[in-house]
């Protein structure tokens, strides 16, 4: 399969799957406003009203928040300017890349490894809808049948992430950077470095993320029972089809780059004033949530038209290997062989049989014999007509030879 083929079948199997990907939103929708309640109650306590939320409402009070900063516990220690607009969206990404998304409120790490774990169980049910099987339960069925399963390959690529990403390679990263760039005091080659070590991690994080997304796409297909293995086949699938899985993943994340680009050029700052501007900002931000759990289910979309067709690839090649198909076409060809052979000596004797026909049919003629003639069979009713006409005529003959009789014995007498 082609990677438009792929990425455009994936458009089209997620366009028809938005019920469930507005299930989705919702709860982490329900999620965020928990947290949005927790939070705004602190905010409230804070600023009252000061002349601090007046500033607060209008633009910034740089005062108050160093203040607030100060003194700020647990979940309000996640409240700072960056979380306006495209800023908690870099912040997420640059945390991930540092490893230090459970560094902080843990009770912010709690609802994301919930919210982690609810994504695991509804991706099970994506990638189900999503396959071409021709019998399928419903999408919270297939996501509960294959929960388990999904939930042993999110551990393996949480310690994958946390201690090969964030514990091996990106201190190591660090450590090469700050010795490359130890006495040199250009920014450019700092910042050159710098944008090379980001996107050796990325590369990272994209093959193992293409990985244990196949491995899940094995899994719900072909029903791998074992998660354990599961990795290891998909690793052998996407190496083996290096150009198509890697092409067709970063098509996909051109989508999602260009999306974010997008938001980071419309999404409003923090002065908005009024009740209209600031709900027109909060549906903004769902918008972007919403495009971001399509690009997410695109990913599966794709993936699983992709892995379908390669599977079947690799069926046929396993299925027919060349020692088998050259005796599969030597037998063919041998029963060719032993067909013709037979036709041509059936063919043979109805000629030879012909030919004694006509022989004995050329001597009878010479002989003055006539041909025989096969006689046709009369109808039954034509057959009982023949009879009564034969008996007529024979009545008739009688008759007459008795009346010529009584003539010869009158003149007899006379």
């Amino acid at each position: 399969m082609k990677i438009l083929d792929a990425f455009l079948k994936g458009m089209l199997k997620v366009i028809k799957s938005l019920p469930y990907i507005l299930l989705v939103y919702l709860i982490s929708l329900i999620v965020t406003l928990i947290l949005s309640a927790a939070l705004s109650t602190t905010l409230k306590s804070s600023l009252g009203s000061s002349l601090a939320g007046e500033n607060m409402l209008n633009s910034y009070d740089d005062l108050w928040y160093s203040s607030f900063s100060a003194q700020a516990k647990d979940l309000a220690k996640t409240f700072h300017p960056s979380v306006v607009g495209i800023g908690a969206v870099f912040n997420g990404l640059e945390s991930f890349l540092r490893g230090s998304l459970l560094k902080g409120y843990y009770g912010i790490v709690g609802v994301g490894l919930i919210y982690m774990l609810i994504w695991t169980f509804f991706s099970a049910g994506f990638i189900s809808i999503y396959s071409e099987q021709t019998v399928r339960p419903s999408f919270l069925q297939q996501s509960a049948r294959f929960f388990p399963r999904f939930l042993v390959l999110w551990a393996l690529a949480f310690i994958v992430y946390y201690f090969l990403i964030a514990k091996l390679v990106g201190p190591w990263l660090d450590k090469a950077v700050n010795e490359l760039t130890r006495e040199t005091i250009d920014e450019r080659i700092h910042f050159t470095y710098t944008v090379i070590k980001f996107f050796l991690i990325w590369i990272l994080v994209w093959s193992v993320n293409i990985v244990f997304d196949y491995s899940k796409i094995l899994i719900v297909v072909k029903d791998h029972k074992n998660p354990l293995s599961a990795p290891i086949k998909a690793l052998f699938l996407v190496f083996r089809n290096f150009n198509k899985i890697y092409g067709l993943y970063f098509t996909i994340g051109a989508v999602w780059i260009v999306l974010m680009l997008l938001y980071w050029f419309i999404a409003p700052g923090a002065n908005q004033a009024s009740w209209a501007p600031i709900l027109g900002a909060f549906l903004l931000g769902q918008l972007y949530i919403i495009s971001r759990i399509c690009t997410r289910c695109l990913f599966y979309s794709g993936q699983t038209a992709m892995c379908a067709a390669l599977t079947a690839e690799v069926v046929e090649d396993v299925a027919a290997p060349p020692e088998m198909e050259v005796k599969r076409e030597m037998k063919v060809e041998q029963i060719k062989e032993d067909t013709e052979e037979k036709q041509a000596k059936a063919k043979k004797e109805a000629e030879e049989i012909k030919a004694v026909k006509k022989t004995e049919t050329v001597k009878e003629e010479k002989a003055g014999k006539p041909a025989k003639v096969k006689k046709a069979v009369k109808p039954r009713k034509a057959v009982k007509k023949t009879g009564q006409v034969k008996k007529d005529k024979e009545k008739e003959v009688k008759k007459v030879k008795s009346e010529k009789k009584k003539d010869t014995d009158k003149k007899e007498e006379g």
